[in-house]
């Protein structure tokens, strides 16, 4: 079995390929270096079949930093922001960058432009939208819904490529990072957000945030909160079991394309199982933290949004402040899954094997039983 630290490791560099840094690293060429921990430099080597750049650790960087070389890239579990702001004072003619706080909040939709300067949007800042809930749970249709019906723009702008960086990171500065995204993306006023327990558990696990900080944004910038669940949480474990190792959160974040291409590696029916108590345990921790915290929020299942549409967008357009359009734009929410049979069987799958495993069988009435209930109700006679 690897070790933990490699498994983190690996976990990144697959996941960066979501931040489209494999290909900016393979195009960097003998003007460029990159400085990086030495089993992260080897990890992306590997990834990329080789740099063609230039390449140094840490310590070695001044050394490496010759005539030719004009711009300079800092990847550091620790001290990345500090060496960046050493590296620009001795070399004030060089272009260096943070990947951390230049490049990775510049990664999240397209190759990054390594020279966009951001500003500030000057329009008056409206209220963001705050979609929460654990990953796999089709929040990304709800957001979907709220940009087709002009409510607002919910991205995953803290994305599971930072939280598998945020496992290896040992100084992340989340204000920092905000500022960042906020001048980035911020348009007319508006920014709003999905967010998924497992970045808010690595956040809150490998940095200096928690929830009072999370409860000190909401505050400040008068979020409304919509806490989104699956209640199927079988079928959710089975899909996290199909894209928990791609870089992909939902039918509803891909092309056509990728979904007629898509074929990861799929877990096991252990890690499928791991997964799923982990996120009932994070869902759980959510929902105290809005119960006894968050003074309004609203809550909507995957399950109401399919069947009663209409009647949900009504209420949360209200909660929004909205105008209810004379007819709602909702997407057939089959067509994604139907056009990946392969996903929705993987899935199938992992849920009759828990129910096997957990023993369970459908009664006359319809619901899941055990073998123990009609023992105890004296339907099962025992051994005399």
């Amino acid at each position: 079995m690897k070790p933990q630290s490699k498994v983190r490791l690996e976990r990144f560099v697959r996941q960066s390929r979501a931040w489209t840094w494999p290909p900016l690293f393979r195009g960097l060429r003998e003007n460029a270096l990159v400085v990086m921990d030495g089993d992260i430099l080897r990890a992306f080597d590997k990834q990329i079949d080789g740099f063609q750049c230039q390449t140094a650790t840490p310590n070695t960087v001044d050394a490496a930093i010759i005539k030719s070389v004009k711009r300079i890239f800092v990847l550091c579990r620790e001290g990345e922001l500090a060496l960046v702001r050493r590296l620009r004072r001795a070399y004030p003619r060089k272009r260096i960058f943070s990947c951390t706080y230049d490049i990775a909040p510049k990664s999240l939709f397209e190759r990054p432009k390594l020279m966009q300067q951001p500003e500030a949007d000057k329009a008056e800042k409206k209220q963001p939208i705050l979609i929460v809930g654990a990953p796999y749970s089709d929040a990304e249709f709800l957001a979907e819904i709220i940009r087709l019906n002009g409510f607002g723009n919910p991205m995953e702008y803290l994305d599971r490529a930072l939280g598998a960086w945020l496992a290896e990171q040992k100084d992340f500065q989340i204000a920092r990072y905000m500022d960042a995204l906020d001048k980035l993306y911020r348009q007319d006023g508006v920014f709003d957000m999905v967010l998924h327990t497992d970045v808010m558990k690595a956040l809150f696990e490998n940095s200096r945030a928690s929830w009072k900080t999370l409860l000190e944004w909401i505050r400040r910038n008068d979020a409304r909160v919509i806490y989104f669940t699956r209640r199927d949480k079988m079928a959710q474990a089975g899909i996290a079991g199909s894209l928990d190792g791609s870089r992909f959160r939902s039918v509803w974040n891909m092309t056509d394309t990728q979904r007629k291409n898509f074929n990861p590696p799929t877990l096991g029916f252990a890690q499928s199982n791991a997964w799923l108590q982990d996120v009932l345990t994070q869902e759980a921790l959510l929902e105290d933290f809005l119960r006894d915290e968050v003074e309004d929020f609203r809550s909507v299942t995957l399950e109401e949004l399919v069947e009663q549409p209409v009647e949900v967008l009504k209420a949360l357009a209200m909660f929004l402040g909205e105008k209810s359009p004379k007819a709602f734009s909702v997407p057939d929410y089959r067509a994604p899954y139907q056009a990946m049979p392969q996903l929705w069987a993987d899935a199938v799958k992992f849920r009759h094997e828990l129910i096997d495993r957990l023993g369970l069988h459908v009664n006359a009435a319809g619901s899941l039983v055990t073998y123990t209930d009609d023992l105890i109700k004296g339907d099962k006679k025992t051994a005399s």
